[in-house]
């Protein structure tokens, strides 16, 4: 009989909506009573028609892990015959085993709970290590011997309906016909025009920390012409000596530099974070809709002192509250002479003193501004005042490197590539590979040999690197440098000549040009198109030839590579590019070298794709601050022995 107060108590549970997973914890959970009195008994036996009631485990805090056990419940039976077990001599593998059985029988109980559910069993993913010998390795006995893996067994991947075409398809249309493909519902493909748009797709803020000459607007430069180029990011720096050049003339002696023009100096600081914040979050020149697929995200570099704890906490409480992620990038050196070096090559010739004041003046008048800003200076993470702040500390450019709350693709990405910057100045010798077999009659790609005026120009590369590549324009001595070329033989056979002489390199043996041979530097792959010339392509595939005309960056060749796709391999390289302290020498290809050579010349890589890298030509490149030195040395001339000249690049 129920009392009105169970009555009450009932109808109340019942208005009250519960989850399934609830209802299945109020039905099988045990009282204390219950579990007290079934707790000698080695195997219970249950009548009711619902399943097993399950114990709770107490002092068990997660009200996850009670849940779960509680609709995957452990038989109380099988924790009594693991009790037995462990009380007997019997190994615990024995009873590893039983719980095992356990796991598996209580997810079928799981299952019979939610029928309308597809339940998997449970699986146990072991982690290994292959410096460490499993001593009890499980052998399987699916997978094809060494020996049958060399026999031509057909692939058990699809149903074989009879023998492989022996003619691949060339078209879409072809494929669809060949292979019955059912497909009324393709996925759409974005226009080319927006392939070369990159994948970040946040906002991000990096502000430069430091004393002046310490090489800060130099990484800000280089960064952003690095994440512009190689991740599609719509990069700006933001200098706060140009706002104060505009505002208040160029010219400044280091007296305007003082505690007393502070709140001036601040003005300008201000004007530039203001045209800072509007570039983040202007709208892109596409549509909203367009945007969404492809949004690039946008990237601005605070360039400026910012050297004390009021002028970064001032810019956090600006800025922070947006929707954007900031980092703080300090540059610290303590190498006077690198400091003094940085001034005569980088600041005595700005627009403050270029004209105005004599270069031994200009240097005086700097290093007097360098002494007013240490009055001041309080650097980043000595103390905890700013332990809440992601910034990244580089001392001795590069020689010592220190992260802070540093997270995300983008910003490890930039950690990586400060970390390989450095103050040191060198040049880059770009070279295409002599004149090869197929350069003779127009045809792209291909794994072919030089030509007799590849090989001539083979020769003459090798005289070249070794007068004038090898040694100081200056003093005439020897200096070490680097060689790459692609894996194609063309290349490694157009550097085969350079000779390997042995130096002495920072009191240590140096090999010069010791080769090194980089797949990363191959040529784009052509796909289908691969040994064809550019009119076989527009006979054979007009439409892909049409679509690589609109837009050269982005297209891929069937089953080939992209300008895009060599961008994302050449990443690792150029990274390894900005860390050398030597000067190199790149025997490789047009496309790959327009795109070495744009980066480093600071030009967009919508622009590479068209670039004119000619044969029998050695462009010399060498990257500063704020611009890029360019030579170029045409070591053979085709047309004085009447020689086919380099067809044109479409």
């Amino acid at each position: 009989m129920t009392t009105g107060a169970d009555k009450g108590k009932n109808d109340s549970n019942a208005s009250e909506p519960v989850t399934m997973c609830e209802d299945q914890v109020r039905r099988l959970s045990l009282d204390e009573t219950e579990e007290n009195a079934k707790s000698n008994d080695l195997v219970v036996k249950t009548t009711s028609s619902r399943p097993p009631k399950s114990t709770l485990r107490r002092g068990d805090t997660s009200q996850l892990s009670t849940m779960l056990e509680a609709v995957s419940p452990r038989s109380s039976s099988d924790q009594d015959v693991r009790r037995l077990f462990k009380s007997s001599e019997m190994s615990e593998a024995v009873a590893d085993q039983v719980e095992s059985r356990t796991l598996r029988r209580n997810a079928m109980s799981m299952a019979s709970i939610y029928s309308t559910m597809a339940v998997s069993p449970p699986r146990v993913h072991m982690f290994t290590s292959a410096l460490i010998e499993d001593p009890s390795p499980t052998k399987r006995t699916d997978l094809p011997t060494p020996e049958e893996k060399l026999v031509g067994k057909t692939s058990t991947s699809a149903p074989n309906d009879g023998a492989s075409p022996e003619v691949l398809p060339k078209t879409l249309d072809e494929f669809k016909e060949q292979f019955n493909v059912d497909n009324p519902k393709p996925q759409s493909i974005p226009p080319p025009i927006y392939g070369d748009q990159g994948i970040i797709g946040e906002k991000h803020v990096l502000v430069m920390v430091g004393l002046p000459a310490r090489g800060k607007t130099h990484m800000a430069k280089r960064l952003c012409q690095y994440l512009r180029f190689f991740h599609g990011a719509n990069t700006r720096v933001f200098n706060v000596g140009e706002y104060r050049r505009r505002f208040a003339g160029a010219g400044q002696t280091a007296d305007f530099f003082t505690k007393e023009n502070k709140a001036q100096r601040m003005k300008f600081a201000q004007e530039a974070l203001k045209d800072m914040v509007d570039f983040l979050f202007q709208e892109d020149s596409m549509s909203n809709l367009e945007q969404r697929g492809v949004d690039s995200g946008r990237v601005a570099i605070f360039d400026a002192t910012n050297s004390t704890k009021e002028r970064r906490r001032w810019l956090v409480n600006q800025i922070g509250s947006l929707p954007l992620k900031l980092l703080f990038i300090e540059s610290i050196c303590t190498d006077e002479k690198v400091v003094e070096h940085n001034v005569r090559v980088a600041k005595i010739t700005n627009r403050d003193y270029h004209g105005i004041m004599s270069p031994e003046r200009a240097f005086k008048d700097f290093m007097q501004r360098m002494k007013n800003y240490e009055q001041e200076y309080e650097p980043m993470g000595v103390d905890d005042a700013e332990a809440d702040l992601s910034f990244i500390k580089l001392i001795d450019c590069g020689r010592r490197v220190e992260f802070n709350l540093v997270h995300g693709f983008l910003l490890g990405r930039v950690a990586q590539f400060l970390s390989n910057m450095h103050a040191t100045t060198c040049s880059i010798y770009l070279s295409r590979h002599g004149q090869s077999e197929y350069n003779a009659c127009g045809k792209i790609g291909g794994d072919s040999n030089l030509s007799a005026m590849g090989e001539a120009y083979a020769l003459k590369l090798a005289d070249f690197a070794d007068r004038i590549i090898a040694h100081d324009a200056d003093s005439g001595d020897a200096q070490a440098v680097r060689l790459w070329t692609s894996s194609l033989l063309r290349t490694k056979n157009t550097a085969r000549h350079i000779k390997h002489a042995k130096i002495k390199h920072d009191g240590k043996d140096w090999i010069q040009f010791a080769p090194r041979v980089l797949r990363n530097l191959d040529e784009i792959y052509a796909g289908v198109c691969d040994g064809m010339t550019y009119e076989e392509i527009q006979k054979t595939y007009p439409h892909e030839y049409e679509m690589r005309r609109q837009n050269k960056l982005a297209y891929r060749y069937p089953r080939g590579e992209s300008y895009l796709d060599v961008i994302a391999r050449l990443d690792p390289l150029i990274q390894e590019l900005e860390s050398y302290r030597e000067d190199i020498l790149i025997v490789g290809h047009q496309g790959v070298l327009r795109l070495i050579y744009a980066y480093f010349a600071g030009l967009d890589r919508d622009e590479a794709a068209t670039l004119s890298i000619p044969l029998n030509t050695v462009i010399k490149l060498t990257p500063r601050t704020h611009d890029c030195i360019e030579e170029r040395f045409l070591l053979h001339d085709p047309t004085k022995n009447a020689e086919p000249i380099d067809p044109p690049s479409y």
